[in-house]
């Protein structure tokens, strides 16, 4: 080879094809570009206006009051492809940290459009002077290995301020703008928006949206916030104190498009919302949304870790591994916390709606109890599917049934796992929901038998005295199903009947009883009548002695309500005095009637109930048995 030979690379200007059209297919990321461009142009505000009106004369203009292009800017910077912006400085007049670095951003406006006008004021000298050319796709495509713009003024003096318009024609994309859409992302896209640096978008007639960094999380409620660095994080990457911003939370899964960790450097986006490699199973993910600052990968002039497109790192690199790494361990560390904040929130939900305290609960337990219902307890509060009506139901069942020795020896079967799960909570609770019903129909059919004989001495108009008394005495749910066993306050019987004589009785009621029971913070006083006898308005008038009687006896140092009970065969229907007594006495809440057959009816119902719930749970859950 001749040492005189010149070798000569050539640029095929179809590589628009590949670094623009190929690479910018949607609108956003052009606007990003020439955001970018207006950023590092020194520019105080920049004006996006949409035009589509007429759909086939769509059109966006962008104007920023930057410091403008010269014609060698034009030629020397603006049309050189690839050239890198911060070979002629890393920072602009006014300070900032020039963004673009690759040089080919300008080619994203042929990603949407087939012609570009560019017209561009600069000062120098004193004087402001104007320039502008046309770019048009197909010209350039034809061109070869050179294309020459047509130039339409040079160097022309003018008045106007500074800055840069780009007109962007004959726009392929066929549906309508969305400004609100645009505004918010380039709210995601940038942290460079303040009242130094404003942008606005304006869509046809339309009022402008000034573009802020609020936009970002619209529509979001956010509710944990944490702020890095953060010092709780416990790691070796030696760059944790410059990876700054915040991470959130929201009270509701956050949209598609926002979940996940944005990196920014520089002022923009640098890679879009990810977790980096974390399982995308993870149920907090839903909630999670953020970003964080890495200016340190893009400060080295040598050192390019950004894709061509701006998208994504190039995380195949070292110093980008270990990043990555932390990034891993930073959403590690933001889910943990959202569990437990969450977990705090839901356990104090918890205490509000059913009054139980959880923590004290736990402590008053025995020491074998303790851990298996702190384990069942953590298990509920910690599930991210069970929300706060939900755990409270669940926790208040498994705090009510912990008083019953078979249930905790069943929950203790499966809190031996290292971690109880929320399905296995739920079959504990469905396995004990079956046996309770067992047990109660067990304990049903037995008392069918009972109401049975109940209903003959009904029927055979038994006395009282000694056969009904000792009949529910030994059958206390007859009058009122939820008493299981009847403690008899003799005392308060034995002192009414010698306040109350027989003597003082007519022949045929001489047979006074009195059951007197304390339930569920009432003392009754129940007065048996036959299973005949027929309400009388006396009867009403004793029972209000007898309840007085016992009121006064109890004195104030009781807070017991005193309520008196009749149990008789039949309620007179017509007998207005008897009637009105009654529904005097029942408003008060002293004085109840109850007959014989509602009592029989009741009970037939309440066990009747047992049996129907037992059988049908017993269908769905035959594995049960």
């Amino acid at each position: 080879m001749s040492t005189g030979t010149r070798l000569e690379m050539k640029v095929d200007m179809n590589i628009i094809q590949h670094l623009g059209i190929s690479m910018y297919a949607t609108l956003p990321p052009v606007i990003a570009e020439l955001v970018s461009n207006a950023w590092d142009a020194d520019a105080s505000e920049v004006w996006i206006e949409l035009f589509d009106i007429n759909p086939e004369d769509k059109k966006i203009i962008v104007r920023d009051d930057g410091m403008g292009m010269s014609i060698e800017d034009i030629q020397n910077s603006f049309l050189v492809i690839g050239k890198n912006r911060r070979k002629d400085g890393d920072v602009t007049p006014k300070g900032r940290k020039v963004i673009g670095r690759k040089g080919i951003g300008k080619l994203s406006m042929f990603g949407i459009a087939d012609e570009i006008i560019v017209t561009s004021v600069k000062k120098i000298n004193g004087k402001k002077v104007k320039n502008r050319f046309k770019l048009n796709l197909n010209e350039i495509k034809n061109s070869g290995t050179i294309y020459h713009p047509p130039h339409e003024i040079i160097n022309q003096e003018t008045d106007e301020p500074t800055g840069t318009t780009i007109e962007i024609m004959k726009i392929r994309r066929k549906s309508p703008f969305d400004a609100h859409r645009i505004a918010i992302d380039l709210a995601r896209r940038f942290l460079i928006f303040d009242d130094n640096f404003r942008v606005w978008i304006k869509h046809n007639d339309e009022d402008p949206i000034e573009v802020k960094q609020d936009l970002r999380f619209e529509g979001i409620d956010i509710e944990f916030e944490w702020t890095f660095p953060n010092s709780n994080i416990q790691t070796s990457y030696e760059h944790a104190n410059k990876v700054k911003g915040k991470v959130f939370t929201a009270k509701k899964p956050v949209p598609e498009d926002m979940k996940g960790i944005y990196l920014i450097a520089r002022g923009k986006l640098v890679h879009r919302n990810d977790f980096y490699g974390i399982r995308s199973s993870d149920y907090a993910h839903a909630y999670l949304t953020g970003w964080l600052e890495v200016d340190f990968i893009d400060e080295k002039p040598e050192e390019d870790n950004i894709a061509t497109n701006r998208q994504e790192l190039t995380w195949e690199k070292e110093n980008l591994q270990q990043l990555r790494k932390y990034l891993q361990e930073i959403i590690s560390f933001v889910t943990s916390e959202w569990r437990r904040k969450r977990k705090e929130i839901k356990e104090n939900k918890v205490h509000e709606r059913t009054g139980i305290n959880i923590s004290g609960w736990i402590q008053s337990l025995d020491p074998v109890s303790k851990p298996i219902a702190r384990k069942l307890v953590n298990s509920i509060l910690s599930s991210d599917t069970i929300d706060e009506d939900r755990a409270s139901e669940m926790i208040y069942f498994i705090h009510d049934m912990f008083e019953f020795d078979s249930f905790r020896r069943m929950a203790a079967d499966i809190v031996g796992e290292d971690i109880v799960s929320e399905d296995r909570v739920l079959e504990l609770m469905k396995k004990w929901e079956l046996v309770e019903a067992r047990e109660m129909y067990k304990l049903s059919q037995v008392r069918i038998d009972t109401i049975t004989n109940f209903e003959k001495l009904i029927q055979e108009n038994a006395r009282e005295v000694p056969t009904l008394h000792e009949f529910f005495k030994k059958f206390p749910w007859l009058l009122d199903p939820r008493i299981m066993e009847f403690r008899d306050e003799v005392t308060y019987s034995k002192l009414l009947k010698e306040k109350f004589p027989e003597r003082d009785l007519e022949e045929k009621n001489r047979r006074i009883d009195f059951l007197c029971v304390r339930f569920g913070g009432i003392f009754f006083v129940i007065e048996l009548k036959r299973p005949q006898h027929t309400l009388q308005y006396k009867d009403i008038e004793q029972a209000k002695d007898y309840r007085s009687f016992i009121e006064q006896h109890l004195g104030t140092e009781h807070n017991e309500r005193v309520i008196a009970y009749i149990v008789v065969g039949k309620i007179p229907d017509r007998d207005r005095r008897v009637i009105d007594e009654l529904d005097t006495q029942k408003k008060a809440q002293k004085i109840f009637i109850r007959t014989y057959y509602e009592l029989l009816q009741n009970a037939k119902n309440y066990h009747r109930e047992f049996i129907e719930k037992y059988q049908k749970l017993k269908e769905k859950s035959d594995s049960y048995e």
